[in-house]
């Protein structure tokens, strides 16, 4: 039922625009003028002051988990996402729904509302994802492999409700953001329960080429110029519980990216540190360290191989343990919209979940936390479309 009503809302936006015969007086007549432009990176109806653009994405996968006690296998889909981007004035939006795997049930991702300050400056407030990893901030529609990394998902802050503040010009780009707290999806601040979570990321880049579009992107492309890309952001969180009682987790990254002419490589490292002081937590102290470094390699117009190495170091309360991953694939065109990707991925040894960590297993990903102190071992395989 969720799914069948967003569906309906964008037909009926979407519809509604193009066949109404003329404006209403209270709109301006700009609004209708040259509505529908066609394809244009999305669907996109109205001009440049009124303008909506749709976009959709579809994940659907095939996953084997070999866990050392239990081999499992079974379809997925992933990720189904309608987008409705675009202005109205000076104000820029962006709403986009998504279906994902596990839940069932329809939920908001991107949902604010933006406008530009001047002097290269930027302002988004509402659902958006936070300014910290490198990997995170780059679509899940344009990753190098299956699913992002895992040492990514145990650092990553993910979404956020909060504000944004922007600056960028050819070269520095710089983002502040204040908000509830990582990790939140699409939740409200609870005012009727004690307590507060307070969160303030800022990231800071510097690029070494010709533009940053080519950096959108975590696939090779045989169009790129050399160019490389230098970012480093820091993450804060405070709960209280209203009791005196205290969590802090702080974040830390760093990466590097590199492109040229049919090639790429992305290297990142994080940590994260995280205390809470409530009397009896396990842990009370914890401390993450990731690394992750892959690279891809174009073979023709269509195929592109790609290798990915993640470590995982995880110190709870001084004891120390961890595990690594080795993944390697391909991805395949089928044309300009549909992508088929597999790869095969190792884990050698026991798979940890971190405290403060939410959601970096299951969820379509294939890996599976525990597994008895065994080696693990999946295999992926994805068709994805994207319009």
């Amino acid at each position: 039922m969720h799914g069948f009503m967003a569906i309906a809302w964008f037909v009926a936006l979407a519809g509604g625009v193009a066949l109404a015969d003329e404006p209403p007086e209270s709109q301006p007549a700009g609004v209708l003028s040259n509505v529908s432009k066609g394809y244009d990176g999305g669907f996109v109806f109205g001009d440049e002051d009124f303008s909506l653009k749709i976009n959709g994405q579809v994940q659907f996968r095939w996953i084997g988990n070999d866990d050392g006690t239990e081999d499992v296998r079974g379809f997925t889909r992933r990720r189904t996402k309608l987008k409705a981007s675009g202005q109205i004035g000076d104000v820029q939006y962006k709403i986009a729904p998504t279906w994902a795997a596990g839940s069932g049930t329809g939920d908001l991702e991107d949902s604010w509302i933006g406008m530009d300050l001047g002097g290269n400056w930027s302002l988004r407030a509402g659902g958006m994802k936070g300014p910290f990893l490198r990997e995170e901030a780059v679509s899940s529609s344009k990753q190098i492999a299956v699913e992002r990394s895992i040492a990514n998902e145990i650092a990553t802050t993910d979404w956020q409700e909060g504000v944004l503040l922007a600056h960028g010009d050819d070269h520095w780009r710089t983002s502040f953001f204040y908000g509830n707290g990582f990790n939140q999806d699409n939740r409200n601040f609870d005012f009727d329960a004690p307590g507060t979570h307070d969160c303030w990321q800022v990231r800071t880049e510097y690029l070494a080429g010709e533009g940053w579009k080519p950096f959108s992107s975590l696939r090779s492309s045989r169009g790129d110029e050399a160019g490389w890309l230098l970012g480093a952001a820091w993450a804060g969180e405070r709960n209280s519980d209203g009791t005196g009682t205290d969590a802090t987790d702080d974040r830390w990254t760093v990466d590097w990216s590199y492109r040229s002419e049919g090639w790429n490589v992305l290297a990142w490292m994080a940590r994260t540190a995280f205390d809470d002081d409530a009397v009896g937590a396990a842990p009370a102290a914890q401390e993450v360290d990731v690394l992750v470094v892959q690279a891809s390699l174009v073979l023709s117009d269509r195929t592109e191989l790609f290798a990915r190495y993640e470590d995982v170091v995880v110190d709870a309360d001084g004891v120390e343990d961890g595990f690594d991953i080795m993944t390697i694939g391909l991805n395949h065109a089928l044309g300009d919209h549909l992508l088929f990707t597999a790869d095969v991925g190792f884990a050698d040894e026991q798979l940890l979940a971190p405290a403060n960590a939410t959601g970096s297993f299951g969820s379509g990903n294939g890996w599976v936390a525990g597994s008895d102190g065994n080696d693990q071992a999946v295999i992926r395989a994805q068709l994805q479309l994207v319009f």
